[in-house]
């Protein structure tokens, strides 16, 4: 694949890889009966009603939400943060590595287990594919 191509395909992917993270904003407020009512779609333990649960599912939104905000500016200028771009890649397999580690240790159900684990992992992987093959990018590139 040719270094502009890379180039495109890798800008355009960290657009929507970074919009569907940003977009974990809108949990951090969504209301407590969406968030209990997705907990029992899955299948998963009763939504326990305490302050510190409530804080941690908020409190993660949040920062996947920043984590968007700054996929979102890497994009914004390529050339420049690429050497960061592939570094994010490899921490975001590794992040789904966690996930599946954690959900399992956690008892989640398969469905999200491995729906959260590939996904991330496999989305950290394609950011990798992509930016390894990039290193640096004809003048002509237009985005």
């Amino acid at each position: 694949m040719k270094t502009a191509t890379r180039h495109r395909l890798l800008y355009w992917y960290l657009l929507l890889f970074g919009g569907v993270v940003f977009s974990a904003f809108f949990a951090a407020a969504m209301p407590k009966a969406w968030m209990i009512a997705t907990a029992e779609f899955f299948e998963i333990d009763s939504f326990p009603d305490h302050r510190l649960t409530w804080y941690l599912a908020r409190h993660l939104s949040v920062v996947y939400g920043m984590l968007g905000v700054a996929v979102l500016e890497l994009a914004r200028d390529l050339p420049r943060y690429r050497a960061l771009v592939l570094k994010l890649g490899w921490g975001i397999v590794v992040l789904g590595v966690l996930q599946w580690w954690v959900d399992l240790a956690t008892g989640m159900p398969a469905i999200w287990t491995y729906g959260e684990a590939i996904s991330t992992a496999a989305g950290g992987a394609v950011i990798v594919y992509l930016a390894r093959g990039s290193e640096e990018p004809p003048a002509d590139v237009d985005y």
